[in-house]
């Protein structure tokens, strides 16, 4: 019985699993098309976009937890990784409130914050799995060196930078012989070619299902994330100090 019971619980996350991807390959490939029927997904297109963004997180969540028990980076490193979440989860609401700036009289609330969820989870789902992809990549050729680096706490960035920069960007004087780190401009560009792809995505759908302008859609973009960024930087980074401060 409990046997049973594992399994449709297995198979019931495995089918929600294929239709994320599903979607943000749709997202991905076929703007176009997505935009014209996702209004007419049951319940309206906000609680579906709100599911598709915490199915989307939970994966993310999946991916991390995964990647640090096998290379024993620190649990702090999800704190961190909390920021692009952040971003991509509320950015709909400062897109919003930008548009309206603008003067934006089309823009919708529910369309809005439904095609940014859309939008803003698929670009988190795709740049986590490329991110963590070049990560594995690299720790796994210099496996030896990741495991018996002298970072601590082991965060992703330390191990990254061969123990040479904290989480901060701060330069540490240590003499370090390990190997890995020929990710992390890989993992700058693209980090970089997600948000310039996929905010293209996003005028599309906006353009589709609500008339907007693109540039106006560029513009609420780039300011949201302009706006979010060091406030989200600045709230994590409190939490990460007040956790080791109380450790």
């Amino acid at each position: 019985m409990l046997t049973h019971l594992l399994k449709q619980a297995v198979a019931r996350e495995a089918n929600k699993r294929w239709s994320l991807v599903a979607s943000a390959v749709e997202i991905t490939l076929r703007p176009t098309a997505f935009a014209d029927t996702m209004a007419a997904r049951p319940g309206g297109p906000l609680r579906a976009a709100s599911r598709f963004m915490l199915l989307t997180v939970s994966t993310v969540l999946l991916i991390e937890a995964a990647f640090s028990y096998v290379f024993k980076t620190a649990f702090s490193d999800l704190i961190h990784h909390a920021f692009p979440i952040l971003v991509a989860a509320t950015g709909g609401f400062a897109v919003y409130v930008v548009l309206k700036l603008l003067w934006t009289r089309t823009a919708g609330f529910a369309d809005t914050l439904a095609g940014c969820l859309y939008v803003g989870g698929t670009a988190l789902l795709v740049m986590i799995i490329l991110i963590f992809t070049l990560l594995t990549l690299d720790f796994t050729g210099n496996y030896a060196s990741v495991m018996t680096s002298g970072c601590a706490p082991r965060t992703i960035m330390c191990l990254l930078s061969g123990n040479t920069q904290s989480d901060y960007g701060l330069m540490q004087n240590v003499t370090t012989t390990e190997t890995q780190g020929w990710s992390f401009h890989a993992i700058l560009w693209t980090i970089l070619a997600c948000l310039v792809f996929y905010t293209a995505v996003l005028t599309t759908v906006l353009k589709r299902t609500m008339a907007v302008a693109r540039w106006r859609t560029v513009i609420a973009v780039t300011f949201s994330v302009l706006l979010l960024s060091p406030a989200y930087l600045v709230l994590l980074n409190a939490i990460y100090r007040w956790l080791y401060a109380v450790v």
